[in-house]
């Protein structure tokens, strides 16, 4: 769980550490995508668990979502 944050968990990240290490911004333009979903219930992924793992507890139960795009030249 995140210390001080009630009922948040981490899992892994794309370099398969658990938390949020920051981006790599590679040269040239890119577009980063933030989607949150709204559940009609809890999920209980395990501790470290994967985006796949996350992705198929809340398979069933996503209400809606939204989408965010930010873009970054470097």
């Amino acid at each position: 769980e995140v210390p001080g944050v009630l009922g948040i968990r981490q899992g892994n990240n794309d370099f398969e550490v658990m938390g949020y290490t920051g981006p790599e911004y590679p040269p040239g333009n890119e577009t980063y995508r933030f989607t949150a979903y709204a559940l009609d219930s809890k999920i209980n992924p395990d501790p470290g668990a994967t985006k796949q793992d996350v992705r198929l507890a809340m398979a069933d139960k996503v209400l809606d979502n939204a989408v965010a795009e930010a873009g970054y030249t470097n």
